[in-house]
Parts: structure tokens; sequence; C-alpha cells
């Protein structure tokens, strides 16, 4: 059985901050695999996030969920 090391990293980002500004944050790290939290207050910055993510990052794995 092969052992598999996983880098992960956790971003707790307020609604009230600018997409633009995670955006960057998340970008800068190029992760393979993303997580969206969605909620009834946040759905609309994280479509908008998460569409700037998908065109800055065609190869990353990109979750949504509540």
């Amino acid at each position: 059985m092969k052992d598999y090391l996983i880098d992960t990293h956790a971003h707790i980002d307020m609604i009230d901050e600018p997409v633009e500004k995670i955006f960057e944050r998340i970008n800068a790290e190029k992760p393979d695999i993303i997580g969206l939290s969605c909620y009834i207050w946040n759905i609309n910055t994280v479509l908008i996030l998460g569409k700037m993510l998908r065109e800055a990052l065609p190869e990353s794995i990109i979750i949504l969920g509540g």
C-alpha cells in the first residue's frame, strides 16, 4: 500500500472581504482541489469566486458545498 502526503491549507474568509482578495490568496497557492462553502448569504460571492478560479486554474477541481 502506498502512502500519500497531502498538503492542505484552510482559508477562512469573511463575506465583507473583497472577492478579489480572496481570489488572490487562493490563486497564489495554485491548489489542485478547492472547496468552497455555500450558504444563502454567500452564494453570489462563491459563484463569482468560482468562475474567477475556473478561468485562472482550469486544471483545479472546484467543489461547492454547504
